[in-house]
């Protein structure tokens, strides 16, 4: 359902569009953009381009309000022009662009799951056996050692 174009024009590409849940919209100063650019259907015509924040034909078309540690944005592309230096890759293949990046992300990601389940246990013991309530402590009833 990728509605974001890229057509070849001159020495680059003219990007047309919208990009919606846009992780950091509207504070980063580069954007990497995937739109179709054609070269065949499906994945295998997509490509990748960096787009500076301040190009021209680029705008933040809404800031999205949700509880998040980032902000969230809608993206516009209105005659946007990169040069073709600025492409990821080669032509139709952003897919595998985009690909190799979760790659990489997927572990870091992982990592941090990892972290915060350590230290909600951490918290969860401490709490446990500090919380007085009804003459010992809430690690020592029945109930919170039972394997549910």
């Amino acid at each position: 359902a990728m509605g974001c174009t890229a057509r070849a024009e001159g020495d680059g590409y003219v990007l047309d569009g919208e990009k919606t849940w846009i992780s950091n919209g509207g504070i980063a100063d580069f954007y990497v953009v995937f739109a179709r650019t054609g070269e065949a259907p499906a994945a295998r015509g997509i490509s990748a381009f960096i787009v500076d924040a301040d190009t021209p034909g680029f705008s933040i078309a809404e800031r999205i309000e949700v509880i998040a540690p980032h902000p969230l944005a809608r993206l516009r592309f209105d005659g946007c022009r990169v040069p073709a230096a600025r492409r990821l890759g080669a032509p139709g293949e952003g897919f595998k662009v985009a690909m190799r990046t979760l790659d990489v992300f997927r572990t870091s990601v992982a990592a941090a799951a990892l972290g915060f389940a350590r230290r909600a246990m951490d918290e969860a013991l401490a709490r446990a056996t500090t919380r007085r309530m009804f003459g010992g402590v809430l690690a020592d009833f029945q109930l919170t050692q039972a394997k549910l």
